[in-house]
């Protein structure tokens, strides 16, 4: 199945960036939607947002993720995917526990959420070390 990018805000990999996760779940929150959860990481300041392109990278680069994060399922609301039918899609890492490897798959944006999706962010993104005129 063929997968386009709708909108992509979070851009490429730079560096050697730095993940946290963020819960978007507030007060009296039971489940929330795909798109609650998009519009709720769009109010997070504090960070950046995290989409395709480093969900790719934290798959190819698994031991960067804290193995606390393995309960989780890893949100990477920076990116909007739509699949050849036509429905929204955001990317998602999720840990097999039988394969012992996180596995990538795409949540539908209208989606009823629980309390163990959360927001991949960046914190910071430190640039690969280069001297001045390399």
């Amino acid at each position: 199945m063929d997968y386009g990018i709708v909108e992509d805000f979070a851009g490429e990999v730079v560096g050697e960036p730095t993940f946290v996760l963020r819960s978007i779940r507030r007060e009296g929150d039971q489940y929330i939607y795909g798109l609650t959860l998009f519009n709720r990481a769009c109010e997070m300041s504090d960070t950046a947002p995290a989409g395709w392109s480093h969900a790719q990278y934290l798959l190819q680069h698994q031991e960067q993720i804290p193995v606390e994060w393995r309960d989780r399922n890893l949100v990477f609301s920076g990116t909007i995917l739509r699949g050849q039918y036509g429905p929204k899609l955001l990317p998602q890492l999720c840990w097999i526990k039988e394969a012992e490897r996180w596995h990538l798959f795409l949540v539908r944006y209208n989606s009823c959420l629980s309390d163990t999706y959360q927001v991949v962010r960046l914190l910071n993104c430190s640039p690969t070390s280069q001297q001045p005129g390399e």
